[in-house]
Parts: structure tokens; C-alpha cells; sequence
């Protein structure tokens, strides 16, 4: 995928890069003329998982479906369409390792001195502007029991029964519902539940993998010590996986105004402000002082899941967007940028 685009970024007259990851995996970073921002996204996608058309893409009445179409290789096709018509500035980063542990984008490091004054994340977000990512806490909880004879009905020992009750605790925690109107619901995930031999015999053991939403209004400090506290009360033993927390950026920097005025161009009206649920890229370009922000077509909750696609109408949408975002980003030279990062 990264030679493909390399590949690609190069015939259109773009000079790029590459920075190892790990052996065989690298960024790619891409140059062509001077601009403000950053777009970038990740070039890795979830396994197959059951899609139909996992491994080739189909376009039925206007949708195109696939996996990755929405994540993210929908967001690359619409983003190289806008490179490709006009020799408009533009500075690129595709990452490996979004879907794994995000080591692509935490090592990024801009190798050209350009003075870069934000980042525009492509990931799902049916096209609205979001300025805020909520955080994660992620873990593998393990809950002990006692094997009894089934018929005994000692739910006591359950530990199946015992680790219902722990999610049950966690999901009654405040943290889900938000004052925020960037968030809609949000709620813990369960994804993975495992224990017991039969059902003829009381479980001694049952596992379960969660993973939590930590909004901007909470912090992860506040939410980590609620659930910890809830584990080791019960005597469950725990291995954090991944805890990010969240991060905003002002709808007054400059990456947030010219993307809001390139859609409103493009679009006839001016985008939703939102927050975006899911981890992203855009948590370490943050955190490395990059005020940055997510936006794409396609629907979230079609990532991952046997029925990802994306209408065909959105992603020239988004490329007309992304178009007259990378030409404002080459004409306005007044905004002051941050120090280029290495």
C-alpha cells in the first residue's frame, strides 16, 4: 500500500519520504510546494472479519463497499483525486499501525522545515469537523470463582455471574452521558468475554477485554480511578492494554477556520462541529503540539464491521473539500504556523 502510494505521490510531483517503523513497515510522508497544514491518515486496515467483499471492491447503487473503503482507503482514494487535478501545495503523512498500537503516527516526524500550523485527520466522521477526540481506557479484567457442582447454584462462586456484575457497576459509572453537544451517547464496549467448562459446573474463572470512552469533560485520571476502584473492591485482578486521554482543539486555530470555510464553499453550508469517539492519529499529532482535527466520509460505526461501505457521492464530496482546503493552505501565508516538528 505504502509503495503504491509512493508511487502514485511521486507521478503528481511530489517529493517523498520514508521513516521505519518497524522492519518492512515505514511512513510515508509527501512535499509538493509549501502549505499550512498537514492532511494525513492511516494506509493499515482491520482484517476481513467477515465482510463479504473483503478482498475486492464492488459499487452498488452509489455505494461502494469493501474493507477499508471507510477506513480509510475511501478517505486516500478522495484525497488523491484532489492532488492529482491541480498542482495545488500540499504536505501528506500515511501511517502504518493506526489499527494496532499507533506507533506510525507516534514517531512522526516531519522531515522537511516546513512550519506546519495544523493537521486535518481523515477518518469517518460523515463529513463533519471534529474538533474534539474522546480518550480510551483499555483492559483485560479477570474475575475469580469457585467450581462447584453446577446443580448447587452457588452464584457466589459464579465468576461468570460475578463478572456481570463488575460490567454492570462500570456501566452505571456518570462518565457516559455528556454536557458536550460535540458528543452523541457514548458507553463502554464489552468486546471479548471468556470462562467456565460446562454448564454443569459452577465457573471458576471468566476473563473479559473493555474498553471505556474517556470525554474531554471527565479526563482519564478521574475515570481510571472510578473503575479501578470498583475492580479491586471485587477481588479482580487487571492488565491495562492502552489508556489515552482526550484531547480539543480551539475552533479559533487556524486548521478548524480553513477547513470550516473550504466546506462551506464546496458544500452550501457550514459543517457540524463534532467530537469523534474512536482513537485516532490525531492523539499523538496533538500531543506532539499540532493543533489537529478529524474529518472524512463515511460512517463510524460501518468501520470494522461486515457491512463497511460508503457512498460514492460523499467521497467526491470530500475530495472537492479536501481540494480547496490544500489550496487555502498554499495561498494563506498570514496565519503563523508552529515550528516545523522533528
Amino acid at each position: 500500500m505504502q509503495s503504491y502510494l509512493e508511487a502514485t505521490l511521486q507521478v503528481f510531483g511530489f517529493e517523498t519520504q520514508r521513516q521505519e517503523v518497524a522492519p518492512g513497515r515505514w511512513n510515508l510522508y509527501a512535499r509538493r510546494g509549501a502549505s499550512l497544514f498537514l492532511i494525513a491518515t492511516h494506509a493499515d486496515t482491520v482484517p476481513r472479519w467477515g465482510h463479504p467483499d473483503g478482498f475486492r471492491l464492488r459499487l452498488r447503487g452509489g455505494m461502494v463497499s469493501g474493507r477499508g473503503v471507510v477506513d480509510t482507503k475511501g478517505q486516500i482514494a478522495a484525497l488523491l483525486d484532489a492532488c492529482a487535478e491541480e498542482e495545488i501545495p500540499a504536505c501528506l503523512a500515511f501511517f502504518v499501525d493506526e489499527e494496532g498500537l499507533g506507533s506510525g503516527s507516534e514517531l512522526f516526524q516531519w522531515p522537511w522545515p516546513d512550519r506546519l500550523a495544523g493537521a486535518v485527520v481523515l477518518e469517518p466522521t460523515g463529513l463533519r469537523l471534529a474538533t474534539a477526540q474522546a480518550g480510551s481506557f483499555e483492559l483485560e479484567v479477570r474475575v475469580k470463582g469457585k467450581a462447584w457442582h453446577g446443580a448447587s447454584f452457588r452464584e457466589s462462586d459464579n465468576a461468570i455471574l460475578r463478572a456481570a456484575e463488575l460490567i454492570a457497576h462500570i456501566r452505571a459509572l456518570p462518565f457516559w452521558t455528556s454536557t458536550d453537544p460535540r458528543f452523541g451517547r457514548l458507553g463502554i464496549t464489552v468486546g471479548r468475554i471468556r470462562g467456565g467448562r460446562d454448564v454443569q459446573v459452577i465457573p471458576d474463572c471468566c476473563e473479559f477485554q473493555i474498553d471505556l470512552p474517556i470525554l474531554p469533560e471527565h479526563g482519564l485520571d478521574q475515570v481510571r480511578d472510578a473503575v479501578l476502584r470498583i475492580l479491586e473492591a471485587a477481588g479482580a485482578s487487571y492488565a491495562v492494554h492502552h489508556h489515552e486521554p482526550p484531547f480539543e482543539t480551539g475552533e479559533d486555530e487556524a486548521v478548524v477556520r480553513v477547513l470550516r470555510e473550504a466546506h462551506q464553499r464546496v458544500m452550501g453550508r457550514t459543517p457540524e462541529i463534532a467530537g469523534f469517539s474512536a482513537w485516532t492519529d490525531a492523539a499523538n499529532l496533538a500531543r506532539k503540539g499540532l493543533p489537529s482535527v478529524v474529518y472524512g466520509a463515511g460512517e463510524l460505526a460501518l468501520a470494522h464491521s461486515p457491512e463497511e461501505a460508503v457512498r460514492l457521492s460523499d467521497l467526491i464530496d470530500l475530495r472537492d473539500v479536501l481540494r480547496e482546503f490544500l489550496r487555502d493552505g498554499g495561498l494563506r501565508q498570514g496565519f503563523q504556523g508552529s515550528e516545523a516538528l522533528s
